[in-house]
């Protein structure tokens, strides 16, 4: 072969090369993202969020998980799945058609883009490509709508979008990936929010915001219109949780160094009483009537998990030791409780080196019965993945079949099938 014929052929691979990589270029960076099977091996360390090297997963993005379950279409699908290998910043799981099947919608901390997983397919959509870098926090309002959080350019304040997803008709799909076709109105929220929590019933919200005097508490529909305010107080760290349709669950910040208060807030006259409080390290979640409170505190270096009850002013401590933080009530049977449990635990300050990420757990996932204190775990997770999953912001749908959760360590997140 002569040298000329040579040169061309090396000059010909690479115009072919070139074009391989030109056409995977185009597609990570035209908001079209590939199913999690067709990125896995390049996406792992393009968002600058969490460690992806550390995703220990299969190349169809599922967890190395045997226990599978059959769907009605006869498809094999892990009980314990790896939904996104990128991180995320929110998600909400939603019952579809009869409830037989759950719907997964999240949205992509690194760019703001929403896609939907279902509990019976591997398979995954876009519902939308609207770019937007280094969201923090994504909190779904319904299925349909959601309020994103992310510092502006210039890092000096947070800001809130509402946003509502309405599908257009005659939707298409391309060969790469399931796409639904959708367009997102929505609006700006006032400037610096400090906290959110989302009404029962998904149509309002309650937000706090920083004023020269300490706090102020607001209530406005989910777009930020009708605003009343029904809180203030010169303590400006709080958490909150809208867990009945009258009532708000306001609680001081944790730390080891501090005894904490929680207050019921009413949300139609603003009046406020105390839950429960002089705890070190309190960090709480209500049940949805309020009569019961699922907390921790700080115990000389270590912590308890214990259940309140308010009426006789009654606290039992459970078996399980984890943080409110990585549990969820029961939307089905609210007398249930799912718990993202540690195996074990070092000697730290709790909860404050866990949210400095001085400690990280793997948890194994439990249910409880509070009415008879039955245990039941549901699933070990490291035996299943073959990796460490400190999980937080846990949620089901509303059958209490599929949990939904993140994994504090890389921040991919996860589902289990339950029931």
């Amino acid at each position: 072969m002569s040298k000329k014929s040579v040169f061309l052929i090396i000059i010909l691979a690479i115009i072919i090369l070139g074009g391989f990589l030109s056409f995977i270029y185009y597609y990570l960076n035209k908001g079209v993202t590939p199913t999690p099977e067709k990125i896995a091996s390049t996406t792992k360390n393009i968002f600058p969020f969490g460690n992806g090297n550390s995703v220990s997963s299969s190349e169809n993005g599922t967890a190395n998980n045997s226990d599978n379950y059959q769907t009605a279409n006869g498809t094999s699908v892990p009980k314990l799945r790896q939904i996104s290998i990128v991180p995320t910043a929110g998600a909400i799981a939603f019952s579809t058609g009869n409830g037989s099947t759950t719907a997964i919608r999240y949205t992509e901390r690194g760019t703001g883009h929403i896609y939907q997983a279902v509990s019976d397919s591997l398979n995954q959509t876009r519902i939308s490509n609207i770019t937007i870098p280094k969201i923090y926090e994504a909190l779904w309002v319904n299925n349909n709508s959601f309020v994103i959080r992310y510092a502006n350019d210039d890092e000096s304040y947070i800001e809130s979008y509402y946003g509502k997803i309405i599908p257009i008709k005659n939707a298409t799909s391309t060969a790469l990936i399931n796409v639904m076709q959708t367009t997102v109105t929505g609006n700006f929220l006032p400037k610096d929010i400090k906290q959110i929590s989302i009404s029962p019933k998904k149509d309002f919200m309650f937000y706090t915001q920083e004023n020269s005097n300490g706090i102020n508490g607001i209530i406005s529909k989910a777009d930020g219109t009708q605003k009343t305010e029904i809180f203030s107080s010169p303590f400006k760290n709080w958490l909150t949780q809208w867990f009945s349709d009258s009532e708000i669950l306001i609680t001081t910040k944790p730390s080891a160094e501090s005894s904490g208060y929680a207050y019921f807030l009413n949300t139609k006259t603003g009046n406020y009483s105390k839950a429960i409080g002089e705890i070190r390290g309190l960090t709480t979640l209500a049940n949805s009537d309020g009569n019961k409170i699922l907390y921790s505190q700080s115990n000389q270096n270590d912590f308890s998990l214990q259940l309140y009850d308010v009426k006789t002013g009654e606290k039992e401590a459970l078996l399980l030791k984890t943080f409110p933080e990585k549990c969820v009530w029961g939307n089905f049977v609210k007398t249930d409780i799912y718990c993202a449990n540690p195996t074990s635990s070092k000697t730290a300050e709790y909860p404050d080196d866990w949210y400095k990420g001085k400690v990280h757990f793997s948890d194994d996932i439990w249910k409880l019965n509070t009415l008879n204190g039955e245990l039941t775990q549901l699933a070990k997770l490291k035996d299943l993945t073959n990796q460490e999953i400190d999980a937080i912001n846990l949620s089901l749908d509303e059958k209490d079949n599929y949990l939904i959760f993140i994994n504090k360590n890389d921040l991919t997140l996860w589902g289990l099938e339950v029931n």
